[in-house]
Formats: structure tokens, C-alpha cells, sequence
């Protein structure tokens, strides 16, 4: 795990290396714990379905190289169950979706840097290379190409007082 996570740059990278590093360490304990390696899934709410579609998305951070054996694990996951995902951390996909959008740019600064989300719009030239990085929706775009066998199975849940519950499952955006 990212030790002084208050210090990492930025904010969002701790939780979700974070949980890569947990799969891995899962995966690492696979005959231990009697788990099977190609069927482990995750799932959260909010942040915690952020990180699990991140995750999902994201290409293997597996190195092959490493002394570290847990580290030669795999990150794949093979599906994602979440419930009001945060999708995207691309503040200007964020206002063309929810154009009530007012949170999220947090995740790029502590320093209270963004104090509107008007500020966190005009941050995002300068922070795109990290909305690449860590918006699970960013994911698929300039990625290898993944098979339908590969690619993960997701389910999201999104509650509205306005519509009735939205359920669905996909198999994401097939990357061309």
C-alpha cells in the first residue's frame, strides 16, 4: 500500500493503487484461501465503485519482472457490480452528464486548490494526463484491444428519485 498517502499526487492515485495492490495480495493467497484466480469481481458504491470500475477498465499492472512476487499477480478483474458509480473524473464529461455536477475535484488537489467546480473545469487541460490515468471511464480509449472473452462482465445500479431504479449489464465500450 502507497505509504503517506497524504503526500500522493494526486489524491486519487492512493485508493486506487490501493486496490490493485489488494487484488494482488488476494490473488497471491488464491490456494491458501481456496480462491480461484480468474473469478475474483469487485464491488462498491460511489468511490468505492470508482475504484472497482477503474479496476475493471483499467489494463493489467502485473509485472512479470518483479522481485516482488505479489506484484506479478494479475489486476484483471473479472466483473464489477456498482452501485452509483462515479464513471467518469473528467469534470467537463461530468457537466455535459450531470449538468449539476459541483464535487470531484478533490480527487486531483488537497490543497484546496479548487475551490468551485467552475475552478476544476478550468484545471482540466493541465490535468488531463491524471483524468486519463484515473477516470475508469478513460480507461478503454488508447488501451490494447480486449476480446469479448476478456473484457469484464459489469452491473451498475443507479438510484433517481425522479426515474425507478436502472439496472443493466454490459459488457462496456468495445474498444475499436
Amino acid at each position: 500500500l502507497i505509504p503517506q498517502s497524504q503526500e500522493v499526487v494526486p489524491p486519487v492515485k492512493a485508493p486506487l493503487t490501493d486496490a490493485a495492490r489488494a487484488l494482488q495480495f488476494v490473488r497471491s493467497k488464491a490456494t491458501e484461501w481456496n480462491i480461484d484466480k480468474q473469478r475474483i469481481g469487485a464491488s462498491g458504491g460511489s468511490a468505492g465503485a470508482c475504484s472497482s470500475l477503474w479496476l475493471a477498465f483499467h489494463s493489467d499492472m502485473a509485472d512479470a519482472k518483479s522481485q516482488d512476487p505479489i506484484a506479478r499477480e494479475s489486476t484483471r478483474l473479472k466483473c464489477a457490480a456498482v452501485n452509483g458509480a462515479q464513471t467518469t473524473l473528467d469534470p467537463k464529461q461530468m457537466r455535459e452528464w450531470t449538468p449539476n455536477s459541483r464535487y470531484g475535484g478533490h480527487a486531483f488537489s488537497k490543497s484546496g486548490e479548487f475551490k468551485t467546480f467552475n475552478d476544476f473545469v478550468a484545471a482540466r487541460e493541465r490535468i488531463l494526463p491524471w483524468i486519463s490515468e484515473y477516470s475508469p471511464y478513460a480507461q478503454p480509449s488508447g488501451r490494447r484491444k480486449r476480446t469479448q472473452l476478456t473484457r469484464p462482465i459489469l452491473v451498475s445500479n443507479y438510484r433517481s428519485t425522479v426515474r425507478p431504479t436502472v439496472l443493466f449489464v454490459t459488457w462496456f465500450i468495445r474498444v475499436q
